[in-house]
């Protein structure tokens, strides 16, 4: 079997598992495929060395319904859109034509054509997210994570697998390194490093929300994830999903989980850490000389990091060249270079970057930086307002969600792709982080409260007289 055909069976498998099941996600199944597009990894078709994802296709119809929903999207929420609308997507398409003007710098059409059909879909994608959870009658929120979690999960398990030398699911190095000179244990799910780090940071965090509801042998499987997505970061020698995955699982056990309940819950999950040790020991032992020297020469470089400066440079040791080359420049600086101008070898100044904040910089200057830093204050804002808000107490744990993941996602911009970049190196997480992000905007300030029976008792009992109130005992929530 194929590594296209394997990662496509599986693809599909998942698929059919979440439209049959999308009344237990609370959501119709129209609702269900479209999040469940955004998790395919596997690209539908390749037009011109150019990978085009099922939720590429998908974008046009996210963008119909934006206009179909009956909710009215909040105005924090249009703010941000048109915030990353004009300052992320357009003015860097302006600094295109700027710097190829002026600069000397050189673009591609295809290249901004996808750049912007993304962004749309991206926007599209988080205001029919926070539409669809802040319906009155929506009990979504929780699916815009439980779907991509399912998704992880599944995709966890075929890594695995994968390392096990059971099958073979690696399809972005089959059609990007044909002759196999990375071999498989480099990614799987048509998915690299980059991608996996990012499922595996996020995925953590999300099982660990959901497990705050999950009842049974699910509780106790979501509370497996985080240790899962550890050892898959080991695997493919990603240091940012190390270090990312084991903060998700610090900061949502912190905010999130509360309770002797949830110390029973952590205990558990080291318990699950502790017992994988001699599974991973074992495993250590039968992996190839090469790629053990590739994960421990990987891992000496983190260890060895004493600084923030040296762990920029350990990332990526031409960062500080390519600030100063954009310092240089005042048109640089303020107005951007533009959308795929990067060069990434062969020139005098390596211009290609993979943290966030710099190709932000790089593409749009300080407008579209200041941006950037704008919308990741919104989220923040967001979540602190409503996690302090004495009528939301039901649904706190949805900002704090929000809180964490925005956390996650500043982390991330600082060496890696986010919420910005759209193309393939970071493809369909992108779609996926602005999905949840979307639901969970609305999730906890702008979801009614009508999942919480004793606030609706309180609300009901709030039009009896004084005499005939019964007497509501203990938490509201």
């Amino acid at each position: 079997m194929t590594p296209t055909v394997a990662a496509t069976t599986i693809e599909g498998m998942c698929l059919l598992a979440v439209l049959c099941n999308a009344k237990r996600f609370g959501v119709s199944r129209s609702t269900a495929l479209l999040i469940a597009l955004s998790c395919l990894p596997v690209p539908v078709v390749i037009i011109a060395t150019r990978p085009i994802f099922a939720f590429d296709l998908a974008g046009p119809i996210v963008l119909s319904m934006v206009h179909a929903t009956n909710p009215r999207v909040t105005s924090s929420a249009r703010g941000l859109a048109v915030t990353y609308g004009m300052g992320l997507v357009l003015w860097p398409l302006f600094a295109t034509i700027l710097a190829t003007a002026v600069l000397n710098e050189h673009s591609s059409l295809a290249d901004c054509a996808v750049f912007f059909l993304r962004s749309c879909f991206a926007v599209g994608a988080f205001v029919w997210a926070h539409r669809t959870a802040a319906s009155p009658r929506s009990t979504s929120t929780i699916s815009f994570v439980a779907i991509p979690t399912l998704f992880w999960f599944v995709y966890a398990i075929a890594g695995i697998m994968q390392y096990l030398g059971v099958l073979d699911t690696n399809v972005f190095w089959a059609y990007h390194d044909p002759a196999n000179q990375r071999n498989v244990t480099t990614g799987f799910m048509a998915m690299d490093a980059p991608q996996i780090s990012v499922w595996a940071t996020f995925g953590a965090a999300w099982a660990l929300w959901l497990s705050e509801t999950a009842k049974g042998w699910l509780r106790w499987l979501l509370l497996c994830m985080p240790s899962t997505s550890i050892i898959l970061c080991i695997c493919v020698a990603s240091r940012y999903g190390l270090v990312g995955s084991c903060l998700a699982t610090l900061l949502t056990s912190a905010v999130v989980i509360r309770g002797r309940s949830g110390m029973t819950r952590l205990a558990f999950a080291a318990v699950v850490i502790a017992a994988l040790i001699p599974f991973a020991s074992q495993y250590w032992d039968v992996l190839p000389l090469e790629q053990k020297q590739h994960i421990e020469t990987k891992f000496a470089i983190l260890a060895a990091i004493r600084s923030p400066s040296e762990a920029l440079d350990a990332r990526d040791s031409s960062t500080q060249f390519l600030i100063q080359y954009i310092s240089s420049n005042p048109l640089r600086l303020v107005v951007g270079s533009g959308i795929a101008t990067e060069c990434d070898a062969g020139c005098e100044v390596r211009t290609y970057a993979e943290g966030d904040f710099i190709r932000v910089l790089w593409a749009g200057g300080l407008v579209a930086l200041l941006s950037y830093l704008a919308i990741l204050a919104m989220l923040v804002r967001r979540a602190i307002t409503t996690m302090h808000s004495t009528t939301r107490k039901c649904v706190k744990h949805t900002p704090a969600l929000l809180l964490v993941s925005t956390f996650l996602c500043l982390v991330y911009s600082v060496g890696q792709f986010n919420l910005f970049t759209n193309f393939e190196f970071n493809m369909p997480i992108y779609y996926v982080l602005w999905l949840v992000i979307g639901a969970l905007y609305a999730g906890g300030g702008d979801a009614p409260l009508t999942q919480c029976k004793p606030v609706a008792a309180r609300q009901r009992s709030a039009r009896l007289t004084q005499s005939q109130r019964p007497l509501l005992i203990g938490p509201l929530c």
